[in-house]
């Protein structure tokens, strides 16, 4: 997919159009591509039960329940120009501008295809277009759904990422965050660890036997700290070096400030990196 500059002022009638993907990115394809993918729900009961969407049509079929997590993750650079899309019939007048501003046309790409994924998926949930959703942000930023409204009961949590070449969304009855990052091979690994993780992964980076593992525990440790502080809403105003995960098989957070409440009440799901 080429993606078309932005328009740089809407009044000159140019459209700033892209294709939305309609194919999923496999997740168990994930497992040996270049993208690490995690998810971070609260929730008091048993592990969530994981739903990956084949498709966007797949959100107007059966009913979220509470213990559940719908995930979707698609590929930006999708082939079929039948699937392109005018960002000005799903998104909002802000996050048209804020794509506007952007440079490179990768980032008005996975950028805009993420939030009008988010869009498209819960106007599906919710049987309403797109652009008839409305959101507002909470005091760190994290978008939430305003309107329609939705009794307690029936509240939907979502979030998104994007990275290179793709994008994630979550969508539950609980609090959740998802991170999706494109693995990149580089040499300071260690240092960025140093300045954002906790001591025990620090180490854990430090004395990985080879350049693959560590790639693996670093970006382990990433997407599950991305994906934790997401979902608690509170972003990059938790310290980062308050949490740890486990460092091998099912992500568990091994210690955590008190302000992510009990350990046990989060669950954690990762792929495309060591388990």
């Amino acid at each position: 997919m080429t993606p078309v500059e932005p328009p740089a002022d809407k009044s000159d009638g140019a459209e700033c159009r892209v294709m939305i993907p309609k194919r999923p990115v496999r997740t168990e394809g994930l497992e040996d591509s270049s993208y690490a993918l995690a998810w971070a729900i609260h929730l008091r009961g048993s592990t969530p039960k994981v739903r990956l969407l084949s498709s966007f049509s797949d959100a107007r079929e059966g009913q979220l329940s509470p213990n559940e997590l719908w995930l979707w993750v698609g590929e930006v650079a999708d082939p079929f120009a039948d699937d392109t899309v005018d960002f000005a019939q799903i998104l909002d007048e802000a996050t048209l501008a804020r794509l506007a501003r952007l440079s490179r046309k990768q980032d008005l790409a996975s950028i805009g295809v993420a939030h009008a994924s988010a869009r498209i998926l819960l106007g599906a949930m919710l049987d309403l277009p797109p652009n008839a959703l409305r959101f507002g942000r909470g005091p760190c930023g994290k978008p939430h759904l305003v309107s329609p409204r939705t009794s307690s009961e029936k509240l939907l949590h979502f979030n998104l990422s994007h990275t290179e070449g793709a994008v994630a969304v979550a969508l539950a009855r609980d609090p959740v965050g998802v991170d999706i990052e494109f693995q990149r091979h580089q040499s300071d690994f260690l240092e960025i660890a140093d300045i954002v993780f906790a001591p025990e992964s620090v180490a854990a980076v430090a004395n990985a036997t080879g350049g693959l593992e560590r790639r693996s525990l670093f970006y382990r440790y990433w997407t599950l700290g991305e994906a934790l502080i997401k979902a608690t809403g509170g972003g990059m105003s938790h310290d980062l070096k308050s949490f740890a995960f486990t460092s091998q098989g099912e992500p568990k957070l091994c210690r955590a400030g008190d302000e992510f409440g009990l350990a046990e009440h989060w669950a954690f799901g990762i792929h495309g990196v060591g388990r």
